[in-house]
């Protein structure tokens, strides 16, 4: 059963979907394209590789997908990771003042699926990496006799 245009309005309006609930757009696509299929939900969702409850959840507009779900769904339709999380409202969308950085897009995509303790580490490593970036720039100011600017008291 999915969800009627009357009731998503109730859940808009009651506060019921936002933050960790999934955005309506990403629902209706995903419903629709599982018609389009023929197929039962409980079977789309095996194909997918989640579970019948949660795609449930998902199209009902009550729980936003997680990353391990998305990434299901876009191997399965064969479609761009990227587009499928703005769809679901897991990311900003790409604007002329934000081009997307390719280097960062293909480091997430290889840390995404990491298992949870790796994926851990590999955020750990990106912190040090930061936090040294700051150490040099902060030696070289120094060097350079420039300071940071600190908003005054």
């Amino acid at each position: 059963m999915s969800i009627g245009k009357h009731e998503l309005t109730s859940k808009l309006l009651s506060g019921k979907i936002g933050g960790d609930m999934v955005r309506p757009e990403f629902a209706l696509w995903l419903e629709n394209e599982r018609k389009s299929l023929g197929i039962t939900r409980s079977k789309f969702a095996r194909r997918i590789g989640i579970s019948a409850p949660q795609m449930t959840r998902i199209l009902n507009c009550e729980q936003a997908p997680g990353d391990v779900s998305l990434n299901a769904i876009a191997r399965f339709f064969n479609i761009d990771p990227t587009s499928l999380y703005q769809l679901a409202g897991k990311m900003p969308l790409n604007d002329n003042k934000n081009p997307p950085n390719k280097k960062a897009e293909t480091l997430y995509d290889n840390i995404v699926d990491l298992p949870p303790d790796l994926l851990d580490r590999a955020v750990d490593f990106v912190n040090i990496l930061k936090q040294l970036k700051l150490q040099n720039e902060q030696i070289s100011n120094e060097s350079t006799g420039t300071r940071s600017e600190r908003p005054r008291r």
